[in-house]
């Protein structure tokens, strides 16, 4: 009998996550990505897809809530991807 390996829901291929980059960007009006959303956006997502954070100008590291003045940007390789997304998921 074979084992089978059992894989975290949030692990995801390695061209996908956080710092991929892809055309189609979405800036969100969030600082941060929740855990719970990967899962829900890998499966709406037929092609590659990713996130990074974009800082605000006025971003200073040295303060405890540095985090909050940047912007969640999702990324992905397919415009019809992006737009499933933004329909069905609320990242607020």
């Amino acid at each position: 009998m074979e084992a089978t390996l059992q894989t975290s829901e949030y692990e995801l291929p390695d061209d996908c996550g956080y710092n991929k980059l892809y055309r189609h960007n979405w800036i969100t009006p969030v600082y941060g990505l929740s855990m719970t959303l990967i899962p829900v956006i890998h499966d709406i997502c037929k092609k590659r897809w990713g996130w990074h954070f974009r800082p605000h100008k006025d971003i200073n590291y040295h303060k405890d809530n540095w985090y909050e003045k940047q912007n969640m940007v999702l990324s992905f390789e397919s415009k019809f991807d992006l737009i499933l997304v933004k329909l069905m998921v609320d990242v607020k």
